[in-house]
């Protein structure tokens, strides 16, 4: 019965997927590239490239090709994915410098889907387990993490020395355990995202959403 009702829910995502038209864009280094789609329409974000493979594109100094950073697809996601519309700046205050001397670009694929439902939303204080769950015939998608803390003592008390602070690495360590997953669990600790602020008591904040089974 779980296996028919994938397979359901495939069958009718096809004919949704098969209106969402990839669109690609580009725009040159220190600019910023808009994303919008529709109204009733949410960004999914395929591919980002911020940096240099071809030459003929944007100008400037080019001493490689082979030029990528790797938090290009990182970086756009969590300031775009999911959303009606966004801004990413093409530089390296946002992605790094992947290749120094080279003057680059920043390159996103994107779709305007419809198949997003309202975000989930799960929390756990420091030394707690998150779980993510969704129902039978979804997987999870992973749309926004924090691991640190952005408020005050009010959610999850202990001792807040800032309230600016987040591990780097909250998205691409939560994405690595519950992607394309109908459960998961991750524990809210040093250990796994590192310590981003020492002395504050830290928590974890997931805003997932549950996908039909074909897009994990």
């Amino acid at each position: 019965m779980k296996i028919q009702l994938c397979l359901v829910v495939i069958l009718l995502g096809v004919s949704l997927k098969s209106s969402d038209a990839t669109i690609t864009t580009r725009v040159c280094e220190h600019r910023g590239l808009y994303l919008r789609c529709p109204y009733g329409r949410q960004i999914d974000i395929e591919y980002a490239l911020y940096g240099r493979t071809q030459h003929g594109i944007c100008g400037g100094p080019v001493r490689t090709i082979d030029c990528r950073s790797g938090s290009s697809l990182y970086r756009v996601r969590s300031y775009c994915q999911g959303r009606h519309s966004c801004s990413v700046r093409a530089s390296n205050g946002v992605f790094g410098d992947p290749c120094y001397g080279t003057f680059k670009y920043l390159e996103v694929k994107y779709s305007c889907v419809s198949h997003y439902t309202n975000p989930r939303n799960v929390l756990a204080c420091e030394h707690q387990t998150a779980q993510l769950v969704c129902p039978w015939g979804r997987k999870i998608f992973v749309a926004a993490t924090t691991y640190g803390r952005s408020q005050a003592r009010h959610v999850c008390g202990g001792p807040v020395r800032t309230t600016r602070c987040r591990s780097s690495s909250s998205w691409t360590q939560v994405s690595a355990r519950c992607h394309g997953r109908r459960t998961c669990s991750v524990r809210a600790s040093n250990s796994v995202f590192g310590d981003p602020c020492y002395g504050t008591f830290k928590y974890l904040d997931v805003q997932y959403f549950c996908l039909p089974c074909k897009y994990s």
